[in-house]
């Protein structure tokens, strides 16, 4: 093998990012032969600025907004400025190139990749550097890095996007979605009906996932009214992840239910928060709704359920509604009179949304399990 030392390297937050590293990360950690390479994963601080709260408060509260902050990046002035605002974090990245001596950075965050872009010029580094496009069909102008040797992409979108930024046809390496191998897995009845009982659910009941990290509270001010119309049993899953406001809603919100004796025998609700294991959580649901973030879409799809999407960061995320729309692998309910249209339909005939896109969502669940001992592979070459 060529490279003997590798990083596989993301930012601290808590985004898809990070995320993604970890999938590849744990994958060659798991292939690699560690008498040929020596693997780190490493989490390097990202400095944003204000720019960074900004972002983080407003696709929490007006994720249709961002389409603004997106139309920005595509103006030549804008990336510079960031590209030239991510050489901030070169004094960290120094610290870690120094400690480690890598050979190849396999890069899952694009400040980072544009910052060690800069380092390999100007200050002689000689590791190469591959970096993850992190969108799979919305352009990040910012994700296209002159001078990586591989840009590890989704599909050939990219590979098309990347010719207005002079990137080499040859960088780019189309793999599928790096999805954690622990949501391909299959449960028995026995383990489905074990889990149901665990989080005090019925077994013939109907029942929703709600999540996607960034829910934000926009969608869920929305779609919590809705459950209270429903007349027919429904079990809802909520998971809030870290969010503690999310989980004090959901918790206030089945207080009120508590108390309507209409609503209290139809509906049943379980708040989760941070899910260690969440193919086993899915596997006891019939549909999931949530944030169309690229992720928790694909974690989703690899569980081979039904995915709605309920919100979605504009601009940022619009490239994955098409994906659901043009492959067949999900829905797109975020107007509030569909969601509702949607969920009491849902509660009548839940079987028809459990087949409905069967077949798709199997077949590209298939493709992306290949994508990480695609990348792989590539090490192997």
């Amino acid at each position: 093998m060529k490279y003997k030392k590798i990083i596989v390297l993301t930012d601290h937050m808590p985004w898809g990012h990070r995320s993604i590293a970890r999938a590849i990360f744990d994958h060659l950690d798991k292939t690699l032969d560690k008498k040929e390479c020596e693997l780190n994963f490493c989490e390097v601080f990202a400095q944003t600025g204000v720019g960074g709260e900004l972002y983080s408060w407003a696709y929490r509260n007006f994720p249709a907004g961002n389409r603004v902050a997106v139309k920005l990046t595509t103006l030549r002035s804008i990336r510079k400025m960031a590209i030239e605002y991510s050489y901030k974090n070169i004094p960290d990245l120094t610290k870690m190139i120094n400690k480690y001596q890598p050979d190849l950075i396999i890069s899952a965050y694009f400040l980072h990749s544009q910052a060690l872009v800069h380092m390999k010029q100007d200050y002689g580094f000689t590791f190469d550097l591959w970096t993850v496009v992190a969108d799979p069909w919305s352009i990040n102008t910012l994700s296209f890095v002159e001078g990586a040797q591989k840009h590890i992409i989704y599909d050939k979108k990219m590979r098309l996007a990347g010719r207005d930024f002079k990137i080499p046809a040859d960088s780019f390496f189309e793999t599928g979605w790096w999805t954690r191998p622990s949501l391909y897995k299959k449960y028995t009845k026995k383990e489905i009906l074990t889990t149901k009982t665990e989080l005090g659910l019925e077994d013939n009941i109907p029942t929703i996932f709600v999540g996607g990290g960034s829910l934000g509270t926009s969608s869920m001010s929305t779609l919590l009214p809705i459950l209270l119309t429903v007349r027919k049993p429904l079990q809802v899953i909520f998971n809030t992840g870290k969010d503690e406001s999310a989980s004090k809603t959901i918790e206030n919100f089945k207080s009120i239910i508590s108390k309507l004796p209409l609503v209290r025998d139809n509906l049943y609700i379980v708040c989760l928060g941070w899910i260690e294991d969440m193919a086993r959580v899915l596997s006891c649901c019939d549909i999931v709704l949530g944030k169309a973030g690229p992720n928790f879409m694909f974690d989703v799809i690899a569980s081979e359920k039904l995915f709605v999407s309920i919100t979605h960061i504009g601009g940022q995320e619009d490239g994955n509604l098409d994906i659901l729309r043009k492959k067949r692998l999900g829905l797109v309910a975020e107007d509030p009179i569909k969601m509702a249209r949607l969920i009491r339909d849902f509660v009548k005939r839940p079987e028809h949304y459990k087949k409905l896109y069967a077949s798709n969502i199997a077949k590209e669940a298939g493709e992306n399990k290949k994508s990480l001992d695609k990348i792989v592979s590539l090490l192997q070459k």
